[in-house]
């Protein structure tokens, strides 16, 4: 017997997206999930988000005082790592890529005035390309979700004065 499934996707925050879509067949779809979020789990772990304004970078589950100091200095508590790279775990071209940043961007912009700091989340063992990400200081959580969903993205890192970094998954 078969099951009718959708794609079962990932996408970087932050990453950082080290994304690969798997298609699910079979019966034995809650065994297949948890495999495949294990997996991607240990990517996002794995990745370096780097800010490029501070030569610094952003790792789950880790303060980062240079990014403390950063929102202390813009008089924010909160920081977004996030990219409109790679949707669902679909490698796109340098140029598709470069124009949903650019959409990110601008959608941000139209929201409000936050401070934007380019980045890339870089997996560890280079398994998959870096990406051109942003962290963006003082934005909410209902924001930063309705972000990444607009953009395709499974998960994202949240940051809090004081820290650590947290994946924040939305599928």
């Amino acid at each position: 017997m078969l099951c009718h499934c959708r794609p079962i996707t990932h996408s970087t925050v932050l990453c950082l997206t080290i994304l690969a879509t798997i298609p699910i067949s079979g019966c034995n779809i809650a065994g297949r999930r948890s495999s495949y979020f294990s997996h991607l789990n240990a990517a996002y772990h794995n990745t370096d988000y780097l800010v490029y304004e501070f030569q610094d970078s952003l790792s789950i589950g880790k303060r980062t005082h240079q990014l403390d100091m950063l929102l202390s200095n813009y008089s924010s508590s909160t920081a977004i790592f996030i990219t409109a790279w790679n949707p669902y775990s679909r490698k796109l071209t340098r140029d598709e890529n470069d124009r949903r940043n650019e959409q990110l961007i601008a959608r941000v912009k139209a929201i409000g005035d936050f401070p934007v700091f380019l980045g890339e989340g870089k997996a560890r063992n280079g398994d998959w390309p870096p990406e051109l990400s942003y962290l963006i200081l003082g934005v909410h959580t209902e924001m930063a979700n309705q972000l990444a969903d607009e953009f395709g993205q499974n998960a994202y890192l949240t940051y809090n004065l004081g820290g650590p970094a947290k994946i924040v998954w939305r599928q």
